[in-house]
């Protein structure tokens, strides 16, 4: 009796699993989820998620948006860590957005930088924490506030998890994740326009 029970159980929990994985399956082919662009290249995926996320920082990047990605972007980290500056207003002449930008401590991968406020963006995507990269980054922001730079941040761009960093202090750096902070960033930024809005530029 005991051995039925016990294989009706089994039964019932391999049904529950296969029930699951044809779930999965069907969220799989309706979202594309194991479709990676940047796998399917070949390509080295942070060098290119660098080089977007570059673009729709630059007020003068080719998205024509000047400084929407730019201000919501530094809104959402002031909103989320009460440390970060926000210091950019209306005005955003003489922002540069750079990559790898040899500093003397090291090329961060990303660089906002304005004459008020600079902010280095690590973009870890297939490495782990360099021990000691973190570190030497903060060491040149502070530099950068002895220069009359007023204000200064750091970020910690991981995939999926917002990693919690050892080399430096809580304070002196903001933890974000591309599954939640980024794909958050850039819902609220994209505009939902009606299709008459569109027509004119077709003309």
């Amino acid at each position: 009796m005991r051995e039925n029970t016990d294989a009706e159980h089994l039964g019932d929990v391999l049904d529950r699993f296969r029930s699951v994985k044809r779930r999965i399956a069907v969220h799989g082919k309706r979202n594309a989820t194991a479709f990676n662009i940047f796998e399917v290249l070949q390509l080295r995926p942070e060098r290119f998620h660098s080089a977007v996320l570059r673009e729709l920082l630059d007020p003068r990047g080719s998205h024509g948006q000047e400084g929407m990605f730019l201000k919501a972007f530094v809104a959402q980290c002031q909103q989320d860590c009460k440390f970060f500056p926000r210091p950019i207003g209306n005005n955003l002449d003489g922002i540069r957005v750079l990559s790898e930008v040899p500093t003397g401590l090291g090329r961060p991968d990303l660089l906002v930088q304005g004459k008020h406020f600079a902010l280095v963006i690590e973009n870890k995507i297939d490495a782990p924490e360099d021990p000691d990269q973190l570190r030497r980054y903060r060491r040149w922001l502070e530099g950068q506030r002895e220069r009359h730079t007023d204000k200064i941040a750091l970020v910690y761009l991981r995939p999926s998890e917002k990693a919690r960093v050892t080399s430096v202090e809580e304070d002196e750096c903001l933890c974000i994740s591309y599954k939640d902070d980024i794909a958050r960033w850039l819902s609220t930024t994209v505009v939902d326009r009606r299709e008459t809005e569109l027509i004119p530029a077709f003309d």
